[in-house]
């Protein structure tokens, strides 16, 4: 635990999990704008008929049912607004973890928030996976 009350009102630790997670933001953001570049449109607008671009739009053209692409959605929506709902309950219970002031009801509280927040993730999860399934069946 801590040592010292100036290590109380200046955790390092968390200066440096911070630190740590802001790169990760900076390094990683810009592959989110990479995400939304085609490779292959300079070549198809140039060769239309190349194999490549043919198979591209022909897999493409494959998941144009209105019901399948309708669940996929609001499969995605759910699961995208339980994931970061559980962080954010994850991240709530993580601060109130570390200003409980060594408090065992609020450490177990914040310990079993973050718990069902983490076992909520592995559900939508798996709940995802099996739509998935589901769907590339139909």
């Amino acid at each position: 635990m801590i040592g010292t009350k100036s290590e109380a009102r200046n955790p390092k630790w968390l200066q440096i999990i911070f630190g740590i997670l802001i790169s990760f933001w900076v390094i990683l953001a810009p592959l989110t704008a990479m995400a939304q570049f085609d490779p292959l449109a300079a070549a198809c607008q140039e060769n239309p008929n190349a194999t490549a671009c043919t198979e591209s739009k022909n897999a493409q053209n494959q998941n144009e049912n209105p019901v399948t692409d309708t669940v996929n959605k609001v499969a995605n929506l759910i699961a995208i607004a339980t994931a970061v709902i559980s962080i954010i309950v994850i991240i709530i219970a993580g601060i109130s973890m570390i200003f409980s002031a060594g408090e065992s009801s609020s450490i177990k509280s914040a310990r079993d928030a973050i718990i069902y927040a983490a076992v909520g993730i592995v559900v939508v999860a798996l709940a995802r996976t099996i739509v998935i399934f589901i769907v590339n069946r139909i």
